[in-house]
Order: structure tokens, then C-alpha cells, then sequence
């Protein structure tokens, strides 16, 4: 087992949220925070629009999932439900930012006290182009919960090409030391472990 498929599994990704580990990795940093297969990233860094990359085949047209795996079960107890906080579709190769924008950008902040959260990126290759006026309804009734299986198999997405994933969590401060605590990589700035 590689260190992708091992990470994937562990963190039961797979099977639970895509059937299959991708083949590649989809580099992803926030400023100088890098995603790496289940590192945690403090969640006020993610507030920034990331730097993202996958390796593309020449040609291709991909969508691009940035969703939190564990929200949607929290609110309505389905585990096919994601709380979606990026959707690129039409994807030119690997030019994420000329590709439609179904959802704008978000950050998720997790409630403090909730534990970790897992937030992945994943990229499939699309097989047609995407109508986004047909996307967008979808999810505006539904305040960002999302059904990315659903999803896949209506746009014939197949299997995943590159996936990455972090995770993050807020804590709730109790003192003025846990809230300047900035020397580790499990916290930032207050109450983020």
C-alpha cells in the first residue's frame, strides 16, 4: 500500500466519501501551508483562495470538489452529504481559475469543540462540458450540503484522477496562554489546534 492509498484509507475517505484513492496527487497550498494527505492546516489559513495543481492530459476539460467531508453528517446525519466549499467545472488542462465557478470560494470555519474535520480536494476528468445554469439551483437550495456522488454518477465523472487532504479543528481558549500559543503546527492563532 502507498503512502496515498494509505492515507486515503486511514482516514476512511475511501470508501466512505469516494469509492477509490486517486492516482495522483492535486497540490494544494494556502500561502506557505501545504496540504499533504491528512496534515493539519489551521482552519483561519484557509481563508485565502489556495494555489492549486493537478497534472492535466492535454486537451481535457476537469472538475474540481474542495468540500468538508464530516459538516454534512453533523446537520443532517446522511454520510452522502458534504458541505461543498469550492465547485470549478470546465477546467481547460489545469487552469483552475479559468474554469466556471459554480460556487465561489469559501473557507469553512468548524465550530469550536466539534474535533478535527477532513477537507478534501479531489479532480475528475469531465467527458462533456458541464452546464453550470444547471448546477447552480442545486445548490443554493441547499445552503452548500451537497450529494458529490450524486453529482458524479449524473455527469459521468467516473473515479477521481487527484485528490488531496488536510484537517483542521478550532478549540475553545480558556486562557490567555492557549490563546497566543503560535509554536506548533497543531495551532495558530487563538483557539486553532
Amino acid at each position: 500500500m502507498d503512502e496515498m492509498e494509505e492515507a486515503f484509507m486511514n482516514s476512511s475517505i475511501v470508501p466512505a466519501i469516494v469509492p477509490v484513492v486517486p492516482n495522483n496527487t492535486v497540490t494544494v497550498s494556502f500561502g506557505n501551508k501545504e496540504v499533504n494527505l491528512g496534515n493539519f492546516i489551521c482552519a483561519y489559513d484557509t481563508s485565502i483562495m489556495p494555489f492549486i495543481y493537478f497534472e492535466p492530459e492535454n486537451g481535457s476539460l476537469y472538475a474540481l470538489f474542495y468540500i468538508n467531508a464530516d459538516v454534512g453528517f453533523a446537520f443532517s446525519g446522511s454520510r452522502e452529504l458534504v458541505y461543498l466549499n469550492y465547485l470549478v467545472v470546465n477546467i481547460p488542462d489545469n487552469n483552475v481559475y479559468e474554469g466556471d465557478q459554480a460556487t465561489p470560494y469559501q473557507s469553512y470555519l468548524p465550530f469550536p469543540g466539534a474535533g478535527p474535520t477532513r477537507n478534501l480536494f479531489m479532480v475528475y476528468k469531465q467527458n462533456a462540458t458541464i452546464d453550470v445554469a444547471e448546477i447552480i439551483p442545486q445548490i443554493a437550495g441547499s445552503s452548500y450540503l451537497f450529494n458529490m456522488t450524486d453529482f458524479v454518477l449524473v455527469n459521468q465523472l467516473g473515479d477521481p484522477i487527484a485528490g488531496n487532504f488536510f484537517l483542521t479543528q478550532l478549540t475553545n481558549c480558556n486562557s490567555k496562554e492557549e490563546e497566543s500559543n503560535e509554536d506548533s503546527d497543531a495551532s495558530c492563532s487563538c483557539c486553532c489546534q
